[in-house]
């Protein structure tokens, strides 16, 4: 079991490096509402989302070029179009239940993250892994009353939760009992670095830009 378990995080290392081994460099120059906003606060976002899709800190650096315009400069790393759509999110995360009402939204939710059960992997890590959601603790209190609610209806599409990364339905879960969690997993047969684009986007989910007005490539 132990040799399973180092393999797996062999693989995990490996897959990871993968994003800060390119040959080139990403600069963005962005531009936001800074009446509705701070560099600061957008300068944090971008941090933590760079941070999930395993980008080192330490290669990542934000600069304010002027009220309401930033500079990011990412060393190292060559972002894919999958990546900046991620890095750029501005849709937020919502529930609904089968009536179509809006019952959970992003402020519900404190963070999403990858994580793994070394029992289900087969040593490579591409089976072993799953997306987290994390609630806050109103959060996790709406969830296990909705689930106590929802798991006493007799049919099964009754049952359902439906969630939402902006409007791409990305999770159909059936609630057949109450929830006691802050922490719900999202499971299938992901590829290791699926799981990470995955967990990466809801987590731009949880934590919006809409505040952003312009993008410039550099």
């Amino acid at each position: 079991m132990k040799k399973k378990i180092f393999s797996l995080l062999i693989a995990v290392v490996t897959v990871f490096s993968m994003y800060a081994c390119a040959s080139r460099n990403t600069a963005l120059v962005l531009s936001f509402e800074n009446d509705k906003t701070t560099f600061e606060e957008v300068s944090d976002v971008l941090r933590s989302r760079l941070e999930r899709l395993y980008i080192s800190n330490t290669n990542i650096d934000i600069t304010e070029i002027s009220a309401g315009e930033l500079n990011v400069r990412i060393n190292g790393t060559s972002l894919s179009d999958e990546q900046l759509k991620i890095l750029l999110y501005s849709e937020s995360l919502s529930v609904k239940d089968a009536k179509g009402n809006t019952v959970l939204s992003a402020e519900d939710f404190m963070d999403c993250s990858v994580g793994f059960d070394p029992s289900k992997s087969d040593g490579t890590g591409e089976n072993g892994c799953y997306v987290k959601l994390t609630f806050t603790d109103d959060g996790a209190e709406k969830f296990k009353e909705l689930t106590r609610r929802i798991s006493s209806e007799s049919e099964e599409k009754n049952r359902k939760l439906f969630f939402f990364s902006g409007k791409e339905l990305i999770y159909e879960p059936v609630i057949n009992s109450t929830v006691i969690s802050k922490d719900i997993m999202l499971t299938g047969e992901f590829e290791l670095t699926e799981c990470i684009l995955s967990s990466a986007q809801i987590f731009s989910a949880i934590k919006p830009l809409p505040c952003l007005v312009e993008v410039k490539l550099e």
